[in-house]
């Protein structure tokens, strides 16, 4: 006698609809308690399907640390406009100059929240390369605007060029209905 090979009807998760998957890697992607990016990118790393579905979750919010992130990141949206898309918060923790290349590649889009440090920056450059991005700032619509001040007189040079680039993209938001400084 011979036996039947018989199929195997369990259901796998590549079986489940992708909006489940989407569900439960946007949990995986964005834990409230875990900061590190590497356990954010490891659920992307399991297959191509996952790659693909979380990628937008990943860029849904942004906390950029270091002036190199923000380029780095300002590359990855200008030669990808669709995750541009996919941006809804910005947590700077200074105001380095390419931001303004963040901001140019979500022009047009609405930025739920934008949290920015304040800081005293580093060189003359940062102030000219400042004027140049934060004019790209008024292009992007904003809701929530909070600013921080962390080692920054309001008199040094780059805090009132970020003020006074701030005071005219304001101007041109339409749905700002939250302000606040710490």
């Amino acid at each position: 006698m011979h036996a039947r090979p018989t199929q195997d009807l369990r259901p796998s998760f590549g079986d489940m609809p992708e909006e489940l998957v989407e569900r439960i890697l946007f949990y995986a992607l964005i834990p409230p308690f875990s900061s590190h990016s590497s356990s954010r990118l490891a659920s992307l790393l399991v297959c191509r399907k996952f790659n693909r579905i979380g990628t937008p979750h990943l860029y849904r919010s942004l906390r950029i640390q270091t002036a190199r992130s923000a380029s780095l990141l300002a590359r990855t949206l200008t030669s990808t406009p669709e995750l541009a898309s996919c941006v809804k918060h910005i947590y700077a923790r200074a105001s380095f100059a390419a931001l303004g290349d963040v901001f140019r590649a979500c022009a047009g889009k609405r930025l739920d929240l934008l949290d920015l440090t304040l800081d005293a920056g580093v060189d003359d450059d940062d102030v000219v390369l400042g004027k140049q991005f934060w004019e790209c700032l008024g292009d992007v619509d904003v809701k929530s605007l909070v600013l921080r001040k962390r080692g920054a007189y309001l008199t040094q040079e780059r805090p009132k060029v970020v003020m006074q680039c701030l005071a005219k993209a304001v101007l041109r938001w339409q749905n700002l209905v939250r302000y606040a400084a710490l």
